[in-house]
């Protein structure tokens, strides 16, 4: 029996200067990127191709717009070779390129939902995010004195994602590292999954609602529950929850066998630890920025 192939998207903070350059002289993969910068030239006069040499790459509108269309351009290059998922499952602003790969929208109402997500995080308090390697519960009972901060993202029971206030993250960062839990600041402009997002979360439904989402056809796991799509990809209240609560990830993990076949579709590879528990192989087909290899 052939192995389910699953296509992964990563979420903020995936991004890196020149990625996706090598991609650029595929004749499968330049259309998209020349679409990609047209459109992201039209939404926020930045092109794609200025933008991944710009040092504005980690404000939000840009680098959610840039993320979501090397991701999306990769997953509908390997379908013009007939290479198609049997799932889809992506991370936090990842869904929304899993959606699209799902035919829940075009590519480029994908970027436009990227750019209006940044936007709205340019709306908000300044937020921040940290990687904290160690158990998430036990780092949610640590944060319970600061409500300014949360679990944003569950990777694996021993890797998760806190967000919130910028301030409020730098300060859980140093009393976490205090106790001898290791944790850092990532390059993510804005605080998803966290109390800042209450102020903008009616506006993001809106947005979704605007765009008129259809349910998509190939089936994947939700990062909010790691629950199946079904129906909820077209249901805005579904995205509101998705930007606002915590995202579990290792859920999602928990639906794959070790006999699938991983496509991680991110430039970082930020994917790749938790995906590693799975023991199923992982193809990344971009380099990564510490790679002397092209993509």
């Amino acid at each position: 029996e052939r192995p389910r192939l699953v296509f992964l998207c990563p979420g903020g903070g995936s991004q890196h200067l020149g990625m996706a350059q090598g991609l650029a002289s595929l004749p499968c993969v330049a259309p998209w990127l020349s679409r990609a910068d047209t459109k992201m030239k039209q939404s926020i006069g930045l092109g794609f191709w200025e933008a991944i040499q710009s040092g504005r790459l980690n404000e939000a509108p840009i680098s959610f717009a840039a993320t979501v269309s090397v991701s999306a351009a990769v997953a509908f290059a390997l379908a013009e070779f007939g290479i198609v998922p049997d799932l889809v499952v992506g991370l936090s602003l990842g869904e929304l390129t899993a959606a699209a790969i799902s035919g829940c929208f075009s590519f480029e109402t994908l970027i436009e939902l990227a750019v209006a997500r940044g936007n709205l995080f340019q709306q908000i308090e300044p937020g921040g995010s940290a990687i904290v390697n160690h158990h998430f519960e036990l780092v949610r009972n640590l944060l319970e004195p600061n409500p300014s901060v949360n679990v944003a993202v569950v990777y694996s029971p021993d890797a998760c994602v806190v967000s919130g206030a910028l301030e409020c993250v730098k300060q859980a960062v140093a009393d976490l590292c205090e106790k001898g839990i290791e944790a850092k600041l990532l390059p993510i402009a804005g605080a998803a999954h966290s109390p800042l997002i209450d102020s903008v979360r009616s506006k993001y439904q809106a947005t979704i609602r605007a765009v008129q989402p259809s349910p998509g056809s190939v089936p994947g796991f939700s990062s909010l529950d790691g629950q199946p799509f079904g129906a909820r990809l077209a249901d805005p209240q579904h995205w509101g929850r998705q930007l606002r609560e915590t995202n579990r990830f290792d859920l999602c993990l928990r639906q794959f066998l070790p006999q699938d076949l991983l496509i991680d579709l991110g430039p970082g590879r930020t994917l790749n630890a938790a995906l590693r528990s799975t023991g199923a192989p992982i193809i990344n087909p971009m380099r990564h920025p510490d790679d002397e290899v092209t993509d």
